[in-house]
């Protein structure tokens, strides 16, 4: 059945409009099309609404080709892409820039997306300034404009003419924004890297309509005590349409940005990665400070639906990761020396009136993190007390067995002992740590423990290769009772066995590829 022009006109228009293609794959197919019969190369070529947005300037273009397609967009609106990406020690085509120079010079008018990728070293501000003295004048049709390079440039001078009414996309890694521009007013997604907390402040509350926000970290690592003067002059900024945040800032950013921003606690998406000098949080004041910061952040979080209530942590020894994707993802990293318990406090008791409902939790903590476990990290597990199952390394599970032995070594009170995870159900450790040597100690002692506590796991899931199946359960044959299911995903066989009865069935089986292995606790 042969499709009607205008769904077949439909079609071919999505193809050249679509941003998750590259451009060069969108042109080679629209070219293709145009090819196949009479009536697809009617459509396309009588479409000045295509081509327009299949502009192209890269090294792999030949300059005649380059040019038809500039021809045939005739008098339609145009979105350019240029790409400049070859060996420092090879010279450009010289019909490259020429031919991009003549686009800013004959139809800055009718550009309505503009992006150069500039992943070449050694280009010389000369370079860019005979760009940018093509980008001085009023942009009325400019919808999208991105710099994105490997080296940084100076802003462009007089960019837009300060005129730019329908400017909702810009971004940015070359150059930061120096001050306020009357086009920010109508910007709905920016990503920019800021030269000061003065600068990210100033430019977040010329952005009204902002919807998306990407901070790459600024240049400069202030002193602390600049950003009391700055949070105290800089008024609160609201951004009510703001729905994501991504964002790579220094301490000192991050403290000021969650003072001053008014975050929608309904609908805002955060993710974030904060860089902490290593002797930051070694300091009283600053201690506070950040606690203080990580607070108001979460009072500006909105709360994980229910189908949502999965938890990473990761604690390493100059990282903590907390992500409860996709609201929210935090990462602090510190220098050489950072103290890592006092940040792991700070985190905890910001996260503790979050984590209430928590069903799944993901762990990876450090080795030798279980020391600090019991006093830094209890607070936070014995609270999610709705979790039903955990991933986690081999040291992950230690510091669930050493929370598991601290508590229940407390002597009765009114209240008690806590359980760490009372109605937890599965378990399923992860990564390379859990090899045959790995991980079967913790693993055995986390059964073990969770056995004795009464409050037994009912299934721990592996995928693991065959061979080693055999010496895991040599290793947890210990565990009387403990009935262990798998299936071999390689020929469908399933098997049953019961640690403790002997006559271990997988020896002949050692050949399987990958087992799923299910412990199911009686």
């Amino acid at each position: 059945m042969d499709l009607p022009d205008d769904v077949k006109w439909q079609i071919f228009s999505m193809n050249a409009s679509d941003h998750g293609t590259p451009k060069a794959d969108r042109l080679r197919t629209t070219r293709i099309a145009s090819q196949v019969c009479r009536n697809w190369r009617e459509l396309i070529m009588g479409s000045s609404y295509i081509w327009g947005r299949l502009i192209l300037i890269d090294g792999q273009q030949k300059k005649a080709w380059m040019k038809e397609v500039i021809r045939r967009a005739g008098e339609s609106k145009l979105w350019v892409e240029v790409e400049i990406t070859s060996s420092p020690t090879v010279e450009l085509p010289r019909h490259l820039f020429s031919t991009f120079i003549g686009i800013l010079q004959k139809h800055w008018d009718r550009l309505e997306v503009l992006e150069i990728n500039i992943n070449r070293d050694f280009i010389t501000a000369i370079f860019y300034d005979k760009i940018w003295m093509h980008t001085n004048r009023p942009s009325p049709m400019l919808r999208s404009f991105a710099v994105h390079g490997t080296e940084s440039t100076p802003f462009p001078q007089y960019l837009f003419s300060e005129h730019a009414p329908q400017l909702h996309s810009f971004s940015s890694t070359t150059f930061g924004i120096p001050g306020p521009f009357p086009w920010l007013s109508t910007i709905r997604s920016l990503r920019f890297f800021p030269h000061s907390i003065t600068n990210l402040l100033e430019i977040l509350s010329t952005t009204p309509l902002l919807e998306s926000l990407q901070v790459d970290e600024g240049s400069n690592i202030l002193d602390p005590e600049a950003d009391t003067l700055v949070i105290s002059t800089i008024p609160p900024i609201s951004l009510p349409r703001l729905t994501t945040i991504v964002a790579t800032v220094t301490y000192n950013m991050f403290i000021a940005l969650f003072n001053a921003l008014d975050v929608p606690a309904a609908s805002c998406g955060i993710q974030l990665l904060v860089n902490i000098p290593g002797s930051f949080l070694g300091v009283e004041r600053v201690k506070t400070e950040f606690t203080e910061a990580l607070a108001l952040l979460m009072m500006k979080v909105p709360r994980p639906s229910d189908d949502q209530r999965r938890l990473y942590l990761e604690i390493q020894p100059s990282t903590v990761n907390v992500n409860f994707l996709p609201v929210l993802s935090l990462q602090f990293q510190w220098g050489i020396g950072g103290p890592l318990r006092g940040a792991v406090s700070a985190v905890v008791n910001s996260f503790l009136p979050y984590v209430h409902g928590t069903t799944h939790l993901d762990a990876r903590i450090a080795a030798g993190g279980s020391h600090y476990a019991y006093t830094d990290l209890a607070p936070l597990l014995l609270s999610m007390q709705e979790v039903t199952s955990i991933q986690g390394d081999a040291s992950s599970l230690n510091a669930f067995s050493r929370i598991d032995v601290e508590e229940s070594s407390k002597a009765s009170n009114y209240s008690g002992p806590r359980v760490l995870f009372p109605v937890l159900e599965d378990g399923q450790p992860l990564g390379t740590a859990f090899g045959p040597s790995g991980y079967s100690g913790p693993l055995l002692r986390f059964l073990e423990r969770r056995k004795k506590i009464g409050h037994p796991i009912s299934r721990v899931c592996l995928r693991i290769t065959a061979e080693e199946v055999t010496k895991i359960i040599e290793s947890l044959d210990k565990i009387s009772d403990l009935n262990v299911k798998w299936t071999d995903d390689a020929t469908g066989d399933n098997f049953n066995y019961v640690c403790g009865s002997g006559g271990f069935p997988m020896t002949e089986k050692a050949d399987c590829r990958y087992a799923e292995i299910l412990f199911v606790l009686p």
